[in-house]
């Protein structure tokens, strides 16, 4: 009970939070956080070495923001990104929603991802010139039928009252200086606030608003379709 009063004292006064800045662009790079043994880390490291630093930004503008990866001149994706994801989330503080575009074949889903539960921590730790809290949630994952718990782990800071956060983390007093998701970590790189020309944010093109799990059950279903169909056209090329 006390983690739910906090978490819905952390968004009601999110808003209220976020009013300190009128707009701003934060800037993220990603790192390695695989754990890997000690004959793997040296070839992990060069394969790493051979692609291009990646950078997300978070753009905010009111209630609104927005979470992209910067654009490259690179078709080759790094290892880390493939990690850290490309898709475009877009959340809206006041209203308590995130959202994600997520294309499937012929169809444009739009999904809804429920603001997060946070476990707030008294645990701080300094990063740059930021003194930060620690802050855990867990992302639900599902594949395969199966569903898959991640822990999440976010230093924050109060000194920045920014409550947008990064992909669908949002919701804390305080912005985001380190996340820890998915064997990467991102890491606070740059500030720009209350810029004079504004922020734009993109508005989301929803035609068929979804949760996670449906999209999930959907991609699902295609991947057991295609396997079939393969199978057929084996036994086909067998019987010739």
């Amino acid at each position: 009970m006390k983690k739910l009063i906090i978490v819905a004292v952390l968004i009601f006064t999110s808003s209220v939070y976020s009013q300190a800045f009128e707009n701003g662009r934060i800037t993220y790079q990603i790192f390695n956080n695989l754990k890997v043994d000690g004959n793997e880390e040296e070839s992990v490291s060069n394969l790493l070495k051979e692609f291009a630093e990646v950078y997300y930004h978070l753009s905010f503008s009111g209630s609104k923001a927005m979470f992209e990866k910067e654009d490259t001149m690179s078709e080759k994706k790094s290892l880390m990104e493939i990690f850290a994801g490309s898709s475009v989330y877009y959340t809206d503080i006041e209203d308590k929603q995130v959202l994600r575009e997520a294309p499937l074949l012929d169809n444009n889903y739009t999904i809804d991802f429920p603001f997060p539960e946070w476990e707030m921590s008294q645990e701080t730790r300094k990063i740059g010139n930021y003194i930060c809290y620690k802050a855990t949630t867990i992302d639900i994952v599902y594949r395969r039928g199966r569903i898959i718990e991640k822990e999440i782990i976010v230093w924050y800071t109060p000194s920045v009252p920014i409550s947008f956060g990064l992909k669908q983390f949002s919701g804390l007093p305080g912005l985001i200086v380190e996340m820890s998701a998915n064997h990467i970590i991102f890491k606070l790189k740059k500030i720009k606030l209350n810029i004079k020309k504004g922020v734009k944010i993109k508005t989301p093109k929803v035609k068929e608003l979804i949760s996670m799990e449906e999209y999930s059950e959907k991609v699902a279903k295609i991947s057991r379709e295609e396997i079939k169909k393969r199978k057929k056209r084996k036994e086909r090329e067998l019987k010739k």
